[in-house]
C-alpha cells in the first residue's frame, strides 16, 4: 500500500485537488490523507470527501501552547476568530515566525502583508514525519501548501505541485522575501510540476530545476466532456461569444459588441453572463437595442455558448482558457491577473476602442491571426494520475 499526502486551501486550489483525489481513490493500493485548510473544509464536507484538519494534528501532537499563542496573536491584531481551527492556524504560523524573526518583526510583517507571511515549515515537517507518505501533492498556493513542499524536500519525500495557470511569480513574494531576508518566500515547486500548456512549460523551465510536465489543469476537466461535441455552425457567419465578468468595463464592452452587431461587423452575438452579475443591467441596456433581439442570444451553459461561436471575447476570465481548449480563438484584455499573451494568444486589447479592429482583422484573416498554443487532449486529473502511478512504482 502506497500513501499520498495532499494539502490544499479553498477556491480553485481545492477543486484541483478534489479532481485528482477522485481519480486516485479508484486505485485500491493507494491510501490518501488530505489536509484541508480554511475554505477547503466546507467544500470537501459537501462532497463527503474525508479530510484532516490542523485541529486533528494538534490533538495528536498535544501542542498545548499553540492555541494560547494563536489567541494572544489574534487579540494583539484585533482579529475576532472564535473557532479553534483559526486559532491554531495563527498559532502554528506565528510560533515559527516569532522563533525566526521575533515578535515585533512578525507583527510588523503581518500588518504589512497579512497572512501571506505564514510559512509553517516546522509544523508541516512534523505532519509529514507522522504520516510518512510516499508522495506529497499540492497546488501552487502559498503558506501551508508551500511549507509542505519545503518540508517534503527536507525529508526526501517525492512531491508534485500543480500550477493552476501560468506560473508567474507574484510581486508580493519578492517584497516579503526582502522584508524577512528569506528566500523561502520565493516560488517553490515540487520535484515534478504539472502545468497547463507547452507555453507555460517553457516559461517555468527557465525558473526551476524541477521536472515540468504538461498535464493540463484538473480545474478544466469538464471541458473535455464537450471537446468532441459537434454543433452545427455556419462557419461563414461571424458568431462572437462574450464571456462577461463583474468588472468596471463590462457594460461598456457589452455596448461596444452590440454596436458591432448593429453595424454588421458580426452576425450573431452570444452572451454568457457571469453567475455573480446582476442580469438586470443587460435588460436596461437592451431596451435601446430591441431590434437586434433575433441576433442576440443569452446562453446559460458555458460550453454550449463557446461551441456555438467561432470567436470568443473576455477580459480575464479563466473561461477564456476553456474556450481555447475547445479550439476557439480568444480576444482578451491585457492584464496582470490572467496573462493570455503568455499562452501565445495574439488578440489582446488595452482600450475598448481597439475591439472593433481586432474582430474585423480576425474574420478577414483567420489563418494569419491563429494563436499558437497547445493544450492536452484529455483531462488534467487523468494525466496527473498516470504520473502519480509511475512515481509510486
Amino acid at each position: 500500500m502506497k500513501k499520498i499526502f495532499m494539502v490544499c486551501y479553498g477556491g480553485g486550489h481545492v477543486k484541483i485537488i478534489k479532481n485528482i483525489y477522485l481519480e486516485l481513490i479508484k486505485e485500491k493500493e493507494i491510501e490518501i490523507v488530505l489536509l484541508a485548510l480554511t475554505g477547503a473544509q466546507k467544500y470537501l464536507s459537501e462532497l463527503n470527501i474525508p479530510y484532516m484538519t490542523i485541529e486533528k494534528y494538534y490533538n495528536i501532537f498535544q501542542d498545548k501552547e499553540i492555541k494560547n499563542i494563536g489567541e494572544k496573536i489574534l487579540k494583539e491584531l484585533n482579529i475576532n476568530f472564535e473557532d479553534t481551527e483559526s486559532k491554531l492556524y495563527y498559532g502554528y504560523s506565528f510560533k515559527e515566525l516569532i522563533e525566526k524573526y521575533g515578535i515585533e518583526k512578525s507583527i510588523q510583517g503581518y500588518k504589512e502583508f497579512e497572512r501571506r507571511i505564514f510559512l509553517p515549515i516546522n509544523f508541516m515537517n512534523k505532519v509529514l514525519k507522522y504520516e510518512k507518505p510516499d508522495l506529497v501533492i499540492t497546488t501552487n498556493a502559498p503558506r501551508m501548501e508551500k511549507a509542505a513542499l519545503i518540508a517534503s524536500k527536507e525529508l526526501g519525500i517525492k512531491s508534485i505541485s500543480v500550477e493552476d495557470l501560468f506560473g508567474v511569480e507574484q510581486e508580493i513574494n519578492e517584497k516579503i522575501e526582502k522584508f524577512f531576508q528569506s528566500n523561502n518566500y520565493r516560488d517553490k515547486y515540487g520535484n515534478y510540476v504539472c502545468v497547463l500548456s507547452e507555453e507555460v512549460k517553457k516559461f517555468l523551465e527557465n525558473k526551476t530545476d524541477s521536472k515540468v510536465i504538461v498535464t493540463g489543469n484538473p480545474n478544466f476537466d469538464d471541458v473535455y466532456k464537450y471537446k468532441e461535441k459537434k454543433l452545427f455552425i455556419n462557419e461563414n457567419m461571424r458568431r462572437l461569444c462574450y464571456l462577461s465578468q463583474k468588472t468596471a468595463l463590462n457594460k461598456k464592452i457589452f455596448i461596444k459588441l452590440l454596436e458591432l452587431l448593429e453595424n454588421k461587423i458580426i452576425d450573431i452575438l452570444i452572451v454568457k453572463i457571469h453567475p455573480n452579475e446582476d442580469k438586470n443591467i443587460y435588460k436596461d441596456i437592451l431596451r435601446k437595442y430591441e431590434y437586434l433581439k433575433n441576433k442576440l442570444f443569452f446562453e446559460n451553459n458555458l460550453y454550449e455558448a463557446i461551441l456555438k461561436s467561432n470567436l470568443v471575447i473576455t477580459e480575464f476570465s479563466t473561461a477564456g482558457i476553456e474556450a481555447a481548449i475547445l479550439g476557439r480563438e480568444i480576444i482578451s484584455r491585457k492584464n496582470k491577473i490572467i496573462d493570455f499573451e503568455k499562452l501565445g494568444m495574439k488578440l489582446n486589447f488595452n482600450e475598448i476602442s481597439e475591439i472593433e479592429n481586432l474582430v474585423e482583422s480576425y474574420y478577414k484573416n483567420k489563418s494569419q491571426n491563429k494563436s499558437k498554443f497547445k493544450f492536452c487532449n484529455n483531462s488534467g486529473s487523468k494525466n496527473i494520475k498516470k504520473l502519480v502511478i509511475n512515481l509510486l512504482k
